[in-house]
């Protein structure tokens, strides 16, 4: 997946300026509430973030409690948003398996949820169902590399199956008629702009 390598750092620094004088920097805490609610944040498991808002409520943050708590109600830190434990990881196994470990799609979403559960997983596999539905990769274009992104090609007899499958939900569930995406897999930049960090 690609994100904004800056974006933490930048998280990181407003949250040492608000530490600094929580009550004088009611004005930074509003305004970094409404950049991630708009832009969202990543966080790998990796990042240790638990730590830096351990720091934010070690200070004396009463004058801003009610803000600070909505602020860090925004981060995927906790036990319930991060860790690669639960459904996800499950049936992302038992689809690879299934599948024999012949699809790259299957297997690369399986291993990137046993590796770095974050948030974006979620719409990465919801992604993933709408190509299997209509067969147009742009909807993964963001979340692959490019090398396993090119290789996508709904006429490829990996993917048949799941297209049928996919296909006949999303009829089932009043979406539209998939329609198999003709030719070779499309091109990269075609699809939406890599995911950033606000």
């Amino acid at each position: 997946m690609r994100v904004n390598p800056a974006h933490l750092h930048n998280v990181r620094t407003y949250l040492a300026i608000i530490e600094a004088d929580p009550g004088l920097a009611r004005r930074l805490v509003a305004a970094l509430v409404t950049q991630l609610k708009l832009g969202g944040t990543f966080l790998a498991d990796t990042d240790l973030f638990q730590r830096d808002i351990s720091s934010l409520l070690s200070r004396p943050i009463e004058p801003v409690y009610d803000q600070v708590k909505h602020l860090l109600k925004l981060f995927p830190a906790y036990f319930t948003d991060i860790g690669a434990e639960g459904d996800l990881r499950v049936v992302s196994t038992q689809l690879d398996e299934i599948r024999g470990r012949a699809d790259p799609l299957c297997h690369f979403i399986r291993k990137l949820s046993h590796v770095e559960s974050n948030p974006l997983l979620v719409p990465f596999v919801e992604d993933v169902a709408r190509f299997w539905a209509d067969g147009d990769p742009t909807h993964v274009r963001r979340y692959l590399p490019d090398k396993l992104y090119e290789s996508l090609d709904i006429q490829d007899p990996n993917y048949q199956s799941l297209h049928r499958i996919f296909g006949a939900l999303a009829q089932g569930e009043g979406g539209e008629a998939p329609r198999a995406h003709r030719g070779a897999a499309h091109r990269p930049g075609k699809g939406p702009p890599a995911l950033q960090g606000p």
